[in-house]
């Protein structure tokens, strides 16, 4: 990763991870056989897909002359965000098909999930540290999130 990062190599990051979630939450909607294990994956990967699509607006909006690192001096917050999204049980290095290929259980689908939201979570939270311009757009996703969690662990509890 970058020494330095820009404003819309954040959203960049972001966008990634949306991504790579998406792409988790449709194969693990397609290989399940529980009906509502089946149902969440396929609803996360529409979410997935919708925040996808807003980082990808905000990046295009601050690519070019609006863009600024983060970090003129001081490579702190570089550090800081890269560490986040390379814990991330997403990151862009991950294969996804492994990932989907470890699931035994519609159980370990389901807490999959939950720690990528978490991880997530963990990750909008150090990009708002440093994008301060969209801090309000980032809380409101990181609800979301908040939100796709109980919706998980309601399934979680049911089966």
């Amino acid at each position: 990763m970058a020494e330095k990062l820009s404003i819309s190599e954040v959203f960049l990051l972001a966008e990634n991870i949306e991504k790579q979630g998406r792409e988790f939450y449709l194969g693990a909607a397609k290989n399940s056989q529980d009906p509502m294990v089946k149902e969440v994956m396929a609803f996360l990967a529409e979410e997935e897909a919708r925040h996808e699509g807003i980082f990808a607006g905000l990046r295009k909006k601050f690519f070019g002359s609006n863009d600024l690192y983060i970090n003129n001096d001081d490579d702190e917050a570089t550090k800081y965000i890269t560490n986040t999204v390379n814990t991330h049980v997403f990151n862009v290095e991950k294969d996804v098909a492994a990932l989907l290929g470890a699931i035994q259980t519609p159980r370990s689908a389901l807490e999959m999930a939950i720690n990528f939201e978490k991880d997530t979570i963990a990750c909008f939270t150090a990009f708002k540290k440093v994008v301060k311009d969209e801090t309000n757009l980032i809380d409101r996703l990181i609800l979301e999130e908040q939100e796709h969690i109980k919706k998980i662990q309601r399934v979680l509890d049911s089966i």
